[in-house]
């Protein structure tokens, strides 16, 4: 696994890589948030023994990329990653995104050049109310006292979502990435109020890019499955896993992306 730093006129964007940087095709991969490009590397270190490239790279304010220094629409921030790892690799790429990161991959189709889309867990808050109950209720810096008691909350809301099996070290992961978005770890989600995120679906499908739509049996957010499918016109593709499938069961992800990226010219 290969680390990278870009600089952009927003600040420095981290990047992992793996496989071939001079490959014909290249998977892109967006990661939710609180996350970071760590989200992706069981699956990457897959699909290069598969013989498939990919890059994924930190969103600013998250994982080991800058703070931004404006605030940055979707379009402009998804616009902002594709450029910069584009520098880092020669091939065609194919947009991957899960949750949050799902929204960064569908505005990256419509607004970049791109060989396919897969989104997975796409957050199809079409009602404005809910967006913003669901979105904006989240929506608040975090502040941690002396005594630890907050933390120890985090901790234990994270765990929830977390499979019983899944190791220590793992946990750490997903907590450290949350906690590495410091205060305001909540600058994605600020962003996605600002979307029209049935509008992002319809304008990727008219696109007509190859365009895969994948939901974890487990994950809460696969309840949009319906409303996803139908804006895009496609069958939905089910994978057994949670909301950190990518993290807790990298081959069923790797083997969905390997049968999607085989359907491509």
């Amino acid at each position: 696994m290969r680390r990278h730093l870009v600089e952009t006129n927003e600040g420095y964007l981290h990047f992992r890589s793996a496989g071939d940087a001079d490959a014909d095709r290249v998977i892109l991969f967006f990661h939710q948030s609180p996350s970071s490009s760590r989200m992706w590397t069981g699956v990457m270190e897959t699909l290069d023994q598969r013989g498939i490239a990919s890059i994924s790279g930190d969103m600013f304010d998250y994982g080991m990329s800058d703070r931004a220094t404006n605030q940055l629409t979707v379009d402009a921030h998804a616009g902002l990653i594709f450029d910069a790892a584009t520098s880092l690799v020669g091939g065609r790429m194919v947009a991957i995104g899960h949750h949050t990161g799902a929204v960064f991959a569908a505005a990256t189709a419509t607004q970049r050049d791109v060989d396919g889309l897969m989104i997975m867990g796409y957050p199809l808050y079409a009602d404005w109310r809910e967006k913003y109950q669901r979105l904006g209720a989240r929506i608040g810096p975090d502040q941690y006292g002396p005594d630890g008691a907050e933390l120890s909350e985090l901790w234990v809301k994270l765990n929830t979502s977390i499979e019983p099996e899944t190791p220590i070290a793992d946990r750490h992961n997903i907590l450290m990435d949350r906690l590495s978005a410091g205060p305001l770890w909540y600058t994605a989600y600020a962003a996605l109020l600002a979307v029209d995120l049935e509008a992002t679906l319809v304008a990727a499908a008219a696109t007509e890019i190859p365009i895969a739509a994948v939901f974890a049996h487990d994950d809460a957010i696969s309840r949009f499955e319906p409303g996803v499918t139908k804006c895009l016109g496609t069958d939905p593709i089910w994978i057994d896993g949670g909301p950190w499938v990518t993290i807790e069961h990298p081959t069923r992800v790797a083997d969905a992306i390997e049968s999607f990226v085989s359907t491509l010219a």
